[in-house]
C-alpha cells in the first residue's frame, strides 16, 4: 500500500501510457464494467480491506490498472465496521460524499484490488431463481422462486476446485443488501441499499439428482447445488446511490464471460420480480420452505431479514444448462418402457440420470483451466479460475 501523494513522483509518460491502456479497456462494454467507478455525483462506492489485522472501510474514487485510489472512510469516522454500510450509521451518505470529494491528495491511498475482501459479508444469503424470462426458459421454469444460498463470500479474484463428477455451471447476479434489519417490505422506503456484483456457481448434478422435477420451482436441491464453499465470489467493492436507489439498480448491467467469449449479457430493468417484490415474496414464505443443506432444514429468514443479508436478484439467460427438449424426453421415455427400467425406476428418475450421464459427457459445462469473468457496470469484476482437484 502506498499513499496518494506518492504517484506524483510517477513520470508523466507513465501515467498516459496508463490512462490510455484504461481508455482502450473501456472501450468494450465489458471491459467498462471491469474498470469504471460510479461518478461520485450518482454513487458512493465502497471497498473493505484488511490493514495491520483491523477491517476497514475505503470509499473507491477510480481504478486504475491492478489498483484502487481510495479514502479510507474507518480513519476518517474513527469507526471500522465490519458491514461496509455500517458508515452509514455514523454519517448521512451525502456527508460521506462530502468527505470523499474533499480529501486532499495525502488522505489518499492507493491499495492492490487483489487485496480487497469479498463485500458480502454473510455465508446465509436469500436467491430469487429464473427471474429473467430468457432464464427462465432455459430451464423450462415459468415463474421466479426463492432458495437460501449458503455460502461464505470469496474475493473476487480466486480459484475453483473442480470435483470431477459435477457439472459446474456459472450465474452471474446483481446482489442488493441494506443498511438496516428488513422486518417488513415497508421497511424499504427508509432503507439505503448497496449493490455489488456476485457469481452464483452451481453443481447441476446435485440439483437433478435432487429436484422436484415435476415441479422444480418448489425448490428441492437449490441450496445443496449452490451451497458449497467457493460458490459465491463477489465483487471488489459495492455501489451505494446517492439518488433513489430503486430507480439507480435498474440501469445497472451484467455481464459474464467464460475464456472471453461472452455468455450473458442484461440490464436489471429486465428482471421479472424487482427487488421490492422479491422482498415481499421473501415474506410471504415466512421463512419456511422445503430447503434443506446438507442434511439440516434451512430457512430464508429467521424473524427478519437481517443486515447484512445479500439478497440474489437473478440470473439473465446464457448459462449451460438447458432442459432437455420434447424429442429428448420422447426418446427416453421410449427407453424407460422398452429397457424394463420402470419395473424399478420412476420415469423422472430414469430421465435425471440419463440426463446427467449424458451432460457429463458433452463436456459443455465449466472445465480445469477456464477462466470465469463476471462484472457489471460500475461493479468491478470477479475473476475465477477453475482449477483441477
Amino acid at each position: 500500500m502506498i499513499h496518494f501523494s506518492q504517484l506524483a513522483g510517477r513520470s508523466r509518460h507513465r501515467f498516459l501510457s496508463t490512462a490510455l491502456a484504461v481508455a482502450f479497456l473501456c472501450s468494450s462494454p465489458f471491459a467498462m464494467a471491469q474498470w469504471e467507478v460510479a461518478p461520485l455525483e450518482d454513487a458512493v462506492t465502497l471497498a473493505r480491506v484488511d490493514l495491520g489485522g483491523q477491517i476497514h472501510t475505503l470509499a473507491v474514487v477510480q481504478a486504475e490498472g491492478d489498483e484502487i485510489v481510495a479514502v479510507d472512510l474507518s480513519e476518517q469516522l474513527g469507526r471500522y465496521p465490519e458491514l461496509p454500510l455500517d458508515v452509514l450509521e455514523w454519517k448521512e451518505l451525502d456527508e460521506i460524499a462530502s468527505i470523499v470529494q474533499g480529501a486532499p491528495d495525502s488522505q489518499r491511498m492507493v491499495v492492490p484490488i487483489a487485496d480487497l475482501l469479498p463485500v458480502a459479508t454473510s455465508g446465509n444469503n436469500i436467491a430469487a431463481g429464473t427471474n429473467y424470462a430468457e432464464h427462465g426458459e432455459e430451464a423450462s421454469i415459468d415463474a421466479p422462486f426463492l432458495f437460501p444460498k449458503i455460502a461464505d463470500p470469496t474475493p473476487h479474484g480466486s480459484a475453483l476446485a473442480l470435483d470431477p463428477e459435477w457439472l459446474l455451471d456459472y450465474e452471474v447476479e446483481l446482489a442488493v443488501v441494506f443498511d438496516r434489519d428488513i422486518q417488513t417490505a415497508n421497511d424499504l422506503q427508509y432503507a439505503r441499499a448497496g449493490f455489488f456484483v456476485v457469481n452464483d456457481f452451481t453443481e447441476r448434478a446435485t440439483l437433478l439428482r435432487e429436484a422436484d422435477l415435476s415441479d422444480p420451482s418448489a425448490g428441492h436441491g437449490f441450496a445443496n447445488a449452490k451451497g458449497q464453499p467457493g460458490f459465491l465470489p463477489t465483487g471488489p467493492w459495492m455501489i451505494v446511490p446517492r439518488g433513489d436507489w430503486r430507480e439507480a439498480y435498474r440501469q445497472l448491467q451484467i455481464k459474464l464471460t467464460v475464456n472471453g467469449e461472452e455468455r450473458q449479457n442484461e440490464t436489471a430493468d429486465q428482471m421479472i420480480w424487482d427487488v421490492d417484490k422479491i422482498i415481499a415474496q421473501i415474506f410471504k414464505t415466512g421463512g419456511k420452505g422445503p430447503w434443506s443443506h446438507r442434511g439440516d432444514a434451512v430457512s430464508l429468514y429467521e424473524n427478519n431479514i437481517e443486515k447484512g443479508t445479500a439478497i440474489l436478484t437473478g440470473t439473465p439467460g446464457g448459462v449451460v444448462f438447458n432442459a432437455p427438449g420434447v424429442g429428448y424426453i420422447a426418446v427416453q421415455g421410449l427407453r424407460w418402457v422398452f429397457s424394463f427400467s420402470f419395473t424399478g425406476q420412476s420415469l423422472l428418475d430414469y430421465m435425471a440420470a440419463q440426463l446427467e450421464k449424458d451432460l457429463q459427457e458433452g463436456g459443455t459445462f465449466l472445465q480445469a483451466g477456464d477462466k470465469v469473468v463476471a462484472g457489471g457496470t460500475w461493479l468491478g469484476s470477479i475473476d475465477t479460475e477453475i482449477t483441477a482437484p
